[in-house]
């Protein structure tokens, strides 16, 4: 018989426990990634209208070139939905965008650095930029700010935040559909 609580299928781990901080780095991960390719897929739905049909290979290959681009990065996302959606889709100006910025900047150290700021984000001084950020959706930063440390209560509020900017920009682009 084990002594472990068990939720449905998993396990109840201490919060210190390498199983439980691996289970909480798989969630930001899925969390921010979830995001991205929902703020990508909308881009995506109303840019693909825009290419001429039927598109020729050469046409296809510069449509290919051009929506890699605007999902790209962030900044190009933003730029993108200003330009070709409208000029009022901002996807940026998120009251909380610093918050979910953050949660990406440490969904970022978590895949590139294994839960170490990366040298390119320390270099942009992303560490710092975020820290008031990550501390308040209740990260642990230790080493001189440069390692992110996943803890029960930043998930729980990452996730709620993540949930709340997927709403927002759902509102924001209904006045937005696709072509």
């Amino acid at each position: 018989m084990s002594l472990s609580p068990v939720r449905g299928r998993l396990k109840v781990l201490p919060p210190g426990a390498t199983q439980s901080r691996n289970r909480r780095e798989s969630v930001l991960v899925r969390a921010v990634s979830i995001v991205e390719s929902y703020v990508s897929d909308q881009l995506v739905v109303r840019l693909a209208p825009l290419a001429p049909v039927p598109r020729s290979a050469l046409v296809e290959n510069l449509y290919g070139q051009f929506e890699d681009k605007g999902t790209a990065s962030w900044i190009e996302l933003d730029n993108y939905f200003k330009k070709y959606v409208h000029s009022s889709v901002r996807i940026k100006t998120y009251t909380s965008w610093s918050n979910v910025n953050a949660a990406i900047e440490a969904r970022n150290a978590v895949v590139h650095g294994l839960g170490w700021f990366t040298a390119r984000q320390q270099r942009k001084n992303l560490h710092q930029t975020n820290k008031s950020a990550l501390q308040a959706l209740k990260f642990d930063l230790t080493d001189s700010d440069t390692r992110v440390h996943v803890t029960p209560d930043a998930i729980e509020g990452t996730v709620a935040l993540l949930r709340d900017y997927l709403e927002w920009l759902d509102n924001l682009l209904t006045t937005h559909s696709p072509l």
